[in-house]
């Protein structure tokens, strides 16, 4: 017989074989169901399993459908944008080339006017209304612009230039608004650089520089106008130095002085009355009337080689090559300048008004002379197309008519 001890090892073999037997098969059991899901899964299982995988899929390498889509919205942002410039491109050249019409604006009286100012008020109305027609009739559709004109009744102020400083004075004023392209629209812009004046008995400031240093040490009345850059419909066309608010170089401005045919309002300073000026300024330099930045002794020099080299033209026009003269420049003259005088459309030609311009007989409203001048803008079409208008189709002779 067997010992209780030993009873009892075999019962406690006996429980852990079948302990184990059911582990083992419960073991397989749960791998054959893995198996079984793995090799033969349920339709929920199936519709799971590739849902997840196909977003699985997406996320990490996009299908080939997929970058296509991307691909087609990246060109169709491309091709709005290249129609959005192709458009605006398109409403910018119509906004050039747009035909505009004109409009009377307003009217700029004279400040505290005179009794004859008041008096005769209507009959300058009527000078500038006459203007207008022949401006609108020169051009009666702005390309580029929509213009607008004005009256101005304006005092000159200017003592030096005027041949008579009774005249009244008063202006045609047109504004010419370029039109621009606003969100796609055509429409005017309320600013604008283009201008064209026509004043009546005349010159603008900006138009003129008076010879201070002449005039202050001799009482005279010298002045000189821009660098003529010969004639336009016949008459002197200027192109003034910029002076003022206009000293601006983007701006290039432009004047046609109208006159009585075969009369100026003004008289040429002649080279050989500007030589003796000189003379006499040196003179009250040595005698301690004037300062000079230089030496007097050197000064006189130069200017006795002034007097040899122009000999033969002291008849001609003094035509300087700075808008103002100064004395001082006797003693810069070297080997490089061996001149102060020069050609019309190089120099600025010094000129003294002539008295006798002025009808006397006609009141003093009327038109004596006018001076046309006008705006060229760097950039802008509309101003271009004004400057064209004014060199190829205006007719200036018609304003000579009202001087009639």
């Amino acid at each position: 017989m067997s010992s209780p001890a030993q009873i009892l090892k075999r019962l406690e073999d006996k429980v852990n074989r079948k302990i184990e037997n059911a582990i083992d098969r419960k073991v397989d059991n749960t791998i054959d169901k893995i198996l079984d899901k793995i090799t033969d899964p349920k339709p929920s299982e199936k519709s799971s399993q590739s849902k997840g995988e196909t977003e699985v899929h997406t996320k990490t390498t996009p299908s080939p459908d997929n970058k296509q889509v991307v691909k087609t919205k990246e060109q169709v942002e491309l091709s709005n944008t290249s129609v959005q410039n192709e458009n605006q491109d398109n409403c910018e050249k119509e906004a050039e080339m747009k035909k505009g019409t004109w409009l009377q604006s307003v009217v700029y009286n004279y400040e505290y006017p005179t009794p004859n100012e008041k008096r005769f008020t209507p009959n300058m109305e009527k000078v500038m209304d006459a203007i207008a027609d022949v401006v609108i009739n020169s051009n009666p559709a702005p390309v580029g612009s929509k213009a607008e004109w004005e009256k101005w009744f304006i005092r000159s102020g200017d003592t030096v230039s005027t041949p008579d400083r009774f005249l009244h004075s008063y202006q045609f004023v047109g504004k010419f608004l370029p039109f621009i392209c606003n969100y796609g629209k055509v429409e005017p812009y309320g600013i604008t650089d283009t201008w064209l004046f026509i004043r009546v008995n005349a010159f603008h400031h900006s138009e003129v520089t008076q010879q201070r240093q002449i005039n202050t040490t001799f009482d005279d009345m010298v002045f000189s106008l821009g660098k003529q850059a010969g004639t336009l419909g016949g008459y002197p066309y200027f192109k003034p130095e910029p002076t003022g608010i206009r000293q601006i170089p983007a701006i290039v401005y432009h004047s046609v002085l109208i006159h009585r045919s075969g009369k100026l309002p003004y008289v040429p300073v002649t080279r050989g009355e500007l030589l003796e000026m000189c003379k006499k300024w040196i003179t009250m330099v040595e005698s301690g009337k004037q300062k000079a930045t230089g030496n007097s002794v050197s000064m006189r020099a130069n200017l006795d080689k002034l007097y040899n080299l122009n000999k033969d033209d002291l008849d001609k026009p003094a035509i300087i090559q700075k808008a103002a003269w100064d004395f001082n420049e006797l003693s810069n003259i070297g080997s490089d300048t061996q001149n102060i005088f020069t050609t019309p459309v190089n120099g600025y030609q010094l000129l003294r008004p002539d008295f006798s311009y002025v009808d006397q007989s006609v009141s003093k409203w009327r038109p004596q002379f006018m001076v046309v001048s006008w705006y060229k803008v760097a950039g802008k079409q509309n101003s271009a197309e004004l400057d064209k208008v004014m060199k190829e189709q205006f007719d200036f002779k018609k304003l000579e008519t009202l001087m009639n």
